[in-house]
């Protein structure tokens, strides 16, 4: 899966060493990662639902009995299996869900690209801001190019026809609920 936010960019894959309930979140940059683990260590601090554990320098939070730091791990050029992300951070599936949530939440913006260069222009330098908006736009442009557009076999003919129905009536019948 893809993801992009105003945090970062990431690549999600069931390719984590920590088991069954977690995925390695994938970046090109460490600060993308960086971003969405302090996002989740955040909210669970502030909730009453989870366990905000603070020890040194890094603070996490216990899930499931072990300790979850977002601890990153970082591999130079390409690794072995092909995978093109420098870096890496292991994170449980349910606290990835949480971070979706609170993405969720925070979309109170009318325009994505415009929220990105904000959030961006506040905390990088404008190179690294032109370029990560260059890369936002080259996607969108090659997906509305490149994307197909038509429906899938399996719907064709089989779209459900819409009808407007006003309640009130002549006859004092009321669909207004329906």
């Amino acid at each position: 899966m893809w993801l992009t936010t105003p945090d970062g960019f990431y690549s999600i894959a069931d390719k984590s060493t920590e088991g069954s309930d977690y995925v390695a979140v994938r970046s090109h940059d460490e600060a993308s990662l960086i971003q969405m683990r302090d996002r989740i260590v955040e909210f669970a601090r502030k909730s009453d639902k989870s366990v905000y554990v603070k020890t040194g320098p890094e603070d996490g939070l216990m899930y499931r009995g072990r300790f979850w730091t977002g601890k990153r791990e970082h591999y130079e050029g390409v690794p072995d299996w092909g995978d093109e992300y420098e870096w890496r951070m292991s994170t449980p599936r349910d606290l990835l869900m949480a971070y979706f949530n609170l993405a969720v939440m925070e979309i109170t913006y009318d325009d994505f690209e415009n929220r990105c260069r904000e959030n961006w222009g506040g905390t990088y330098n404008s190179d690294i801001v032109q370029r990560r908006m260059i890369a936002l736009e080259e996607i969108a442009y090659r997906q509305d190019l490149l994307w197909p557009k038509q429906n899938h076999p399996s719907l064709r003919g089989k779209r459900p026809v819409l009808t407007v129905i006003d309640g009130g009536g002549e006859d004092g019948s009321d669909a207004s609920g329906v």
